[in-house]
């Protein structure tokens, strides 16, 4: 083959492909033209958790069960989520702790896929996981709360404590299925 032929191959080949991978295409000149691209846009899973307040302060009274509750939303795009339920006052895997610096009580962590629930599925320990592929499962705007993170501090562990302000930070962290 000559060189000639080869140099019209290549041109030819570059220029189909060029034609291929094209993004737009100009319109040609006259007394109107239309030019046209291509559009594309990708919606990734997406997961979002908002409405979150922290429970007020309260004091035991000697006698009952201390109740933390907190109704949020957790909305997704896709097929439902994860959610991992983290105290920082705990390893992974040991119980929740809320603390004073020295001295700690146990607490429990539930999850409720309902808003004002004051029971839920409980996470037993820091750091654990839980899936959730049905139930209400908003969208991204999170209109509504759709959810609960139920917290108790049994009456048995706040009565052996020492007096003191015990307190922990409570991390909720969802991701999408």
């Amino acid at each position: 083959m000559n060189l000639k032929k080869i140099s019209q191959i290549s041109l030819i080949t570059t220029l189909i492909g060029i034609t291929a991978f094209a993004q737009a295409a100009n319109g040609n000149a006259g007394t109107s033209s239309t030019g046209t691209m291509n559009l594309s846009v990708t919606v990734p899973k997406i997961v979002v958790i908002k409405n979150i307040t922290s429970p007020a302060a309260v004091t035991f009274n000697g006698s009952t069960d201390v109740n933390l509750s907190s109704s949020l939303c957790v909305g997704t795009n896709a097929t439902g989520y994860t959610i991992t339920a983290t105290s920082t006052n705990a390893a992974a895997g040991a119980p929740f702790v809320l603390s004073d610096g020295t001295n700690t009580v146990a607490y429990n962590v539930a999850w409720a896929t309902s808003a004002g629930a004051t029971t839920g599925t409980a996470f037993g320990s820091s750091g654990a996981t839980q899936s959730y592929s049905t139930g209400p499962v908003s969208n991204i705007a999170c209109s509504a709360n759709n959810a609960t993170a139920v917290i108790t501090v049994p009456a048995a562990n706040l009565q052996a404590a020492s007096a003191s302000t015990y307190t922990d930070t409570l991390s909720l962290t969802v991701a999408p299925l």
